[in-house]
Order: C-alpha cells, then structure tokens, then sequence
C-alpha cells in the first residue's frame, strides 16, 4: 500500500498541482464546484503517478483509487455532455 512518506508525497504533489491548477483558473474568475471536485480527484490521480511507480499505481489495493477517479470522470463527462445536448435542442 505504501510508506508514511510515499502518501505524504501524494498529498504533497496533488495539493502542488491541484492547487496550481485552481490558482489558474481562479484568474478566469469564479469557479464552479464541479470543476474544484475534478481538479482535487486529478490532482489526487497526479499524486498517485508521480509517487508510485506505474507497476505499483496498477497493482492489487491501489488499483481502486485510480480506477475509482477515472471512473468518476467518465460520468462527470457523461453528464455535461448530456447536459449540454438538452441545452442545445
């Protein structure tokens, strides 16, 4: 599963980029909640990649929070894109 220290750097590097990526978008102006919901799983996904080797990332106990996040993204995307054809008929 992983050391005290290899989470810390997953924490360390998801709150790096994740912070970083809603800094940016902060300048665009406000932002809305689903967006800081994908950011912070794709920041958690970026921590993950950046401290596990890939081998470990895609082993047994790990491969539920990766697979988890891209999951949830895969039905985050479902709906805008369904919310955006009703939008549009």
């Amino acid at each position: 599963m992983g050391t005290t220290k290899e989470w810390g750097e997953v924490l360390f590097a998801a709150i790096l980029w994740g912070g970083g990526m809603l800094l940016f978008r902060r300048t665009e102006g406000k932002i809305p909640k689903d967006v800081v919901l994908i950011y912070a799983l794709g920041a958690l996904l970026f921590g993950l990649v950046a401290s596990f080797p890939l081998k470990r990332v895609f082993s047994f106990p790990l491969i539920f929070i990766p697979l988890g996040i891209i999951v949830v993204l895969l039905i985050w995307i479902r709906q805008k894109r369904r919310l955006a054809k009703t939008v549009n008929s």
